[in-house]
C-alpha cells in the first residue's frame, strides 16, 4: 500500500524507532486518505502542531466524525468519488482543512512549480501546505487562477481526519526523539547543531534544507574558499576590550552577523519564523525575513511589536524581495514590510528561475510527467511568479518603493554587477550564490570578495558590502571582515538550530558564534572591527583543496 510505505519511510533519522500506520481502504476511498497520510509524514513535526499552535485549531487524536461543513453560497459538497476525478494538470483539486481548491490554473504560476502540487492532487495537503506557507496565502492568491470549489462532504472529512493518527504517532516520535537529545548548552558547534537537527527533522525538511544544484560544486567550494584563506595575526596588542558591535541593514547589531533570509522554517519547527525572531530578540541581531517564510511578513513583525512592548530591546528585521510579474503584488508586499517595521530590504537577483535541486526535486517527482514533445520554439518555461525580466532598469522602481529605507541586491556573483550597483545607487550588496542552489560552479561569494579587493577596492568603501554562504565558524566571519565586508549572513545554520531546540537552539548558535568571533579578534590583535584589515588575511590562489560531500556543513 503506497501510504504506509510512505509513512514507513518517511522520517529517515527515525527508522529506528516503531511505529505502525492505520489500516488502508480500498478503491477511491484510498486515495484521499493515502494522501492524506503521506502528506503528514512528510512534513513530520509541522503539521498537526500547526493546526493546534499556529492557527488555533483542535488535534484530532481520535477517529471520531465532525460535523459536517456548510458548503459555501454557491458552492459544492464534494464526494470522494468526485474528488478523485480531478488529479491531473487538465483539473487539479486539492483539500486545504475540509475546503476543496482548483488550483489548475495556478499550477504554472506556483513559486515552487506545479509537480509538489500535483503530487497531492484529488487529496488532503492540508499539513503540506501548512507547514511551509503563511496563513491567508490561498485567499491572497484568488486573483492567480485559485477557486475555491466548496466542501468535502461527511465521510471524506472523516476519513480524512482519520488518516492523520499515524501522523499523530510520527509527532509523537519526533518529539520524543527531541527530548534525547543533549542539553543545548553542551552543543559546542555549528556544524554539531545541524547534525544534532538532522536526527529530529523529516526526511523532506532535511532534503529541502540540505539541497544544492547540480553536482554541488559551488556549494562545497563556498566552505573550501576559507580554507584557502589564512590568517596574519598581530601580537602586543591591547585586547582587553573586545567590541564586535556593528550596524546592519540599519539597525544596531552585537555582532557582525545576521540571519539571512531562509525559506520554510516551520517545515522544521511548528513555529519556525518565530523562533528566530525571539532567538535574535534576546540577542540584539538582525533578521533577515523570506519573502517565501513560512508565516506571512505581518505575523513575524506583530511577533517583534509583542516582544518589544515586553521589554525587548529593539528588533532589527530586513525584508527580501522576489519581485512578482505583478508589480502591485510586490508593491503591496513591501508594504507591508513597512508598516510592519521592517528596517531594510533586499531584493534577490540570482533567480530568474530556480536552480536544478536534485535532492529535493526527487522528493517531488511526479511518475508520467516525461515531456516527449519536441521543443521548436525560444524556451519561455519559466515560474509564473518571479519575473525573468527582471534587470538593471527595475532597481530605480525597487528604490522608490523602499520610502527611503535601504535596499540591498543579494546574489551577486562576479565584479561587474558590483560596479553596476554601485552606478545603480543602491546601499549595498550581498555576495551570494544562493547557498549553492542556484547554477552550480558559480564563483564562491568570498572569491568575489577578494577579486574586489584587487580590482578595485573602493566598492568595498562606496557600497555596504555583505556576504553569505560557506560560513561556519567565527574565524571565516573575521575572514570576510579583513577583506571588507561590512556583515556576514547564515541562513541554514538558523533553520537546523531552530528545528532542533526551537529559540533555544537559534540563542545557543548565535553564542557559540560570538565566543568564536570574540576570542578570534582577541587572538588577531582586533580590539574592534576597525582593526580588522586586509593585510591580516592571506588567500591562496590557484590552490584548491577538494571537500568530500558530507565533510562539509551547510550554508
Amino acid at each position: 500500500m503506497r501510504a504506509a510505505r510512505t509513512l514507513s519511510r518517511s522520517l529517515r533519522p527515525l527508522r529506528q524507532l516503531s511505529t505502525s500506520a492505520a489500516p488502508l481502504r480500498s478503491g477511491n476511498q484510498s486515495r484521499a486518505f493515502s494522501k492524506a497520510a503521506g502528506a503528514v509524514a512528510a512534513v513530520g513535526a509541522v503539521g498537526f502542531t500547526l493546526s493546534s499552535i499556529i492557527n488555533n485549531k483542535p488535534l484530532l487524536l481520535e477517529a471520531t466524525a465532525v460535523p459536517e461543513p456548510d458548503a459555501p453560497s454557491g458552492g459544492l459538497v464534494v464526494t470522494l468519488d468526485e474528488l478523485d476525478k480531478h488529479d491531473t494538470a487538465e483539473s487539479c483539486w486539492v483539500v486545504l482543512d475540509g475546503e476543496v481548491w482548483d488550483v489548475t490554473k495556478f499550477l504554472k504560476l506556483h513559486p515552487g512549480g506545479d509537480a509538489v502540487i500535483l503530487k497531492e492532487a484529488g487529496g488532503d495537503a492540508t499539513d503540506l501546505f501548512n507547514a511551509i506557507h503563511a496563513p491567508g496565502t490561498l485567499e491572497k492568491s484568488l486573483g492567480d487562477g485559485v477557486v475555491k470549489v466548496g466542501v468535502v462532504d461527511q465521510k471524506a472529512l472523516n476519513m480524512i481526519n482519520n488518516s492523520r493518527l499515524a501522523g499523530a504517532e510520527q509527532l509523537r516520535l519526533i518529539e520524543e526523539a527531541r527530548k534525547k537529545l543533549p542539553p543545548v548548552e553542551l552543543v559546542r558547534g555549528v556544524k554539531e547543531m545541524e547534525e544534532l537537527a538532522k536526527t529530529v527533522i523529516s526526511s523532506k525538511a532535511a532534503h529541502y534544507y540540505e539541497a544544492a544544484a547540480d553536482d554541488w560544486f559551488s556549494y562545497y567550494d563556498s566552505f573550501a574558499a576559507y580554507q584557502r584563506c589564512r590568517l596574519r595575526p598581530r601580537v602586543l596588542v591591547d585586547v582587553a576590550e573586545i567590541d564586535p558591535r556593528t550596524t546592519i541593514l540599519g539597525s544596531p547589531s552585537t555582532l557582525p552577523i545576521y540571519v539571512s533570509p531562509a525559506a520554510w522554517a516551520r517545515m522544521g519547527h511548528e513555529l519556525g519564523e518565530i523562533n528566530i525572531t525571539r532567538g535574535v530578540a534576546k540577542t540584539g541581531i538582525v533578521q533577515g525575513i523570506s519573502a517565501t517564510a513560512s508565516l506571512s511578513v505581518e505575523d513575524i513583525c506583530a511577533e517583534k511589536a509583542r516582544l518589544e512592548s515586553n521589554g525587548s530591546a529593539p528588533v532589527g528585521l530586513a525584508y527580501q524581495i522576489y519581485v512578482n510579474r505583478d508589480r502591485s503584488k510586490t508593491a503591496e508586499l513591501m508594504q507591508a514590510a513597512i508598516d510592519g517595521g521592517c528596517n531594510a530590504f533586499f531584493v534577490t537577483v540570482d533567480t530568474a528561475t530556480l536552480g536544478n535541486r536534485e535532492t529535493d526535486y526527487r522528493s517531488q517527482s511526479l511518475p508520467g510527467s516525461m515531456d516527449d514533445k519536441p521543443h521548436t520554439q525560444p524556451n519561455k518555461d519559466m515560474f509564473g511568479y518571479w519575473d525573468a525580466s527582471l534587470n538593471w532598469k527595475d532597481v530605480e522602481w525597487l528604490k522608490d518603493h523602499t520610502q527611503g529605507r535601504p535596499l540591498w541586491l543579494k546574489g551577486i556573483q562576479c565584479f561587474e554587477d558590483v560596479e553596476l550597483a554601485r552606478k545603480a545607487g543602491v546601499k549595498g550588496v550581498v555576495l551570494s550564490n544562493h547557498g549553492g542552489r542556484q547554477l552550480d560552479h558559480a564563483m564562491a561569494p568570498l572569491d568575489v570578495l577578494i577579486e574586489i579587493n584587487e580590482r578595485d577596492p573602493s566598492l568595498l568603501q562606496d557600497l555596504d558590502v555583505y556576504i553569505d554562504g560557506g560560513v561556519r565558524r567565527g574565524t571565516d566571519v573575521l575572514k570576510a571582515l579583513c577583506l571588507g565586508a561590512k556583515a556576514v549572513g547564515l541562513g541554514r545554520p538558523f533553520l537546523y538550530s531552530q528545528s532542533a531546540y526551537g529559540e533555544d537552539g537559534v540563542v545557543r548558535t548565535i553564542r557559540i558564534l560570538e565566543e568564536e568571533i570574540v576570542n578570534g579578534m582577541r587572538l588577531m590583535g582586533a580590539p574592534t572591527l576597525k582593526d580588522l584589515k586586509p593585510e591580516m588575511v592571506q588567500c591562496l590562489s590557484g590552490q584548491y583543496r577538494t571537500i568530500k560531500r558530507g565533510e562539509a556543513g551547510s550554508k
